[in-house]
């Protein structure tokens, strides 16, 4: 396949994902970054000689939609895990700054909150494959979560 037809297949592949995830009610934001998904499994797949075709595409498509609603669903359910054993224990002030920490967290992209799970998480393989993807330094991405705690920290402070 000549690169000019990769290109025009993975054009394809961005507009048709794009379309099935914002028909399935993906905000907009995300829509974009699980587009640009499908399109480097694409040329993942191309790369190793293997075959696209769209109905492969759609797959993969759904594939990422899938990932992406369980994704959103393990996120919602520890939350609620979370606040559940706050009200259980009686701890009103922990259960009233998660509902604001949420509120908070649900005004950032998805990528600021995968940001701060990683950091809570500390999983510096996260930031590697970020700082890879973005081609910028290990450091720069650590700035950015640094940039990101502080954003998250005047949000709080003002609610």
């Amino acid at each position: 396949m000549s690169e000019h037809d990769a290109e025009r297949l993975a054009w394809r592949a961005y507009h048709a994902s794009y379309t099935l995830f914002r028909q399935n009610g993906v905000p907009e934001a995300d829509c974009e970054d699980l587009a640009h998904e499908v399109v480097y499994r694409l040329l993942c797949h191309l790369q190793e000689g293997n075959p696209v075709c769209d109905r492969w595409i759609g797959t993969v498509a759904r594939h990422v939609l899938i990932d992406y609603h369980r994704k959103g669903k393990q996120e919602r359910e520890a939350l609620m895990r979370f606040a559940q054993e706050c009200a259980r224990g009686g701890d009103e002030e922990a259960w009233y700054c998660l509902l604001s920490l949420r509120e908070v967290l649900a005004q950032l992209p998805e990528d600021q909150c995968a940001l701060l799970t990683a950091y809570v998480e500390k999983d510096p393989e996260h930031f590697k494959a970020v700082a890879a993807q973005e081609g910028v330094s290990l450091g720069a991405v650590y700035k950015r979560v640094e940039r990101l705690l502080a954003r998250l920290k005047r949000l709080l402070g003002a609610e």
